[in-house]
């Protein structure tokens, strides 16, 4: 959690722009889905080696989700509206802390019918 706060520091340093003084609650809530997400894709990592073709999608899948974040941000710097442009990149954020979730699920389903299958086949 600590190095996803350090990287969001470092990111909005690179930036120029103060998320906490466009709008206090959102910089906060981006800084705890930017650490949530970070987390997500450590665990979704570990599955690399032994799926890398399910690791793969769901690896395509978020890289769709951080070119409109990127975008987003990129919009952030030049629009009249901050705080609109802000709370979208949580919304972004937020989809993708969901998508995780779920596929985190898929890979505990995964392991599970694995496993039931390996216990099965040792009963017999």
């Amino acid at each position: 959690m600590g190095m996803a706060f350090a990287m969001y520091l470092r990111n909005e340093k690179k930036q120029g722009i103060d998320f906490a003084a466009i709008n206090p609650v959102y910089a906060k809530q981006h800084v705890q889905y930017a650490s949530l997400i970070e987390t997500q894709r450590s665990e979704l990592r570990s599955i690399a080696k032994s799926d890398p073709e399910l690791y793969s999608e769901f690896r395509n899948q978020i890289a769709q989700m951080d070119a409109t974040y990127k975008d987003l941000s990129n919009e952030l710097a030049t629009s009249p509206n901050q705080e609109r442009v802000l709370r979208a990149m949580i919304h972004n954020l937020q989809i993708q802390t969901q998508v995780l979730s779920q596929q985190l699920k898929v890979l505990e389903q995964m392991k599970e019918m694995k496993n039931e299958g390996n216990n099965e086949s040792k009963n017999i």
